[in-house]
């Protein structure tokens, strides 16, 4: 579906580079639009929405949480994954940006110039773009990848209030629905991959499960933010010398 080349003017700020972003801002509004899909392209959409909400309710159940619970969350984040989809049609955003690099040739190699982490989760989006997803499709799937992190995040913190403190239990409540934690991963990019990788790794690493899927968790993590992953990395390191030394858990 490459059929159109844009030219960058200044390849090192592309994402405020005023010709691009008319472009983003004209595609959008023309061909990706929710309200002027026909009727296969929403059904389409509507399906593969409710799939994804499937495979969350397996995970939930899988992890024996309240069903509830579960509907709220994926609502929830799906209204802000709907805010986010319709606010990049009339603001800058990395996440516009990854789906034109994928859908268009750009002639803006120099941007992705010692960039790992943008270059692989762009990698990722060729991927789902090769699969025939919209723009819209694109972000449902990563709504499920944030919703996913989200729910990990609040069974993390119900593992570390072991005493099932009341107060505590409300805090809980308080961050899994607090609005910027849901709007910056329920859209296209790196964030929403770092959040949900992050919070499966801490749930394993509070419950003692396999180390295995911690490395796969860091390196996830790595492909998309390397910093955040040796950190992470060095802070697992720091704690496991602790812990051989019997002094004070961190």
């Amino acid at each position: 579906m490459k059929n159109r080349q844009y030219n960058c003017n200044d390849k090192q700020l592309i994402d405020t580079d005023l010709d691009f972003n008319i472009n983003k801002q004209t595609e959008l509004l023309s061909n990706e639009n929710l309200l002027s899909f026909d009727l296969s392209l929403l059904i389409g959409t509507i399906s593969l929405y409710f799939i994804t909400l499937l495979l969350y309710l397996l995970i939930a159940k899988y992890k024996k949480i309240n069903l509830n619970l579960v509907f709220v969350v994926f609502f929830y984040h799906s209204c802000f994954c709907l805010f986010f989809y319709f606010y990049t049609f009339y603001n800058t955003s990395d996440a516009a940006t990854y789906y034109f690099f994928s859908l268009y040739d750009y002639d803006c190699a120099s941007y992705l110039e010692n960039r790992f982490g943008y270059k692989n989760t762009l990698n990722f989006i060729n991927l789902l773009v090769d699969l025939k997803l919209n723009y819209l499709g694109i972000f449902i799937i990563f709504n499920l990848i944030g919703s996913i992190g989200v729910i990990y995040l609040f069974l993390s913190l119900q593992t570390i209030n072991i005493t099932n403190d009341k107060s505590v239990n409300y805090l809980i409540y308080f961050i899994i629905f607090f609005p910027s934690l849901h709007f910056w991963t329920s859209g296209i990019g790196k964030d929403t991959i770092v959040f949900s990788a992050t919070s499966i790794m801490f749930y394993i690493f509070l419950n003692k499960k396999s180390y295995f899927y911690i490395i796969i968790c860091l390196f996830l993590i790595f492909l998309v933010r390397p910093y955040c992953a040796i950190l992470i990395a060095l802070s697992l390191f720091i704690n496991y010398i602790l812990k051989k030394k019997n002094t004070f858990r961190i």
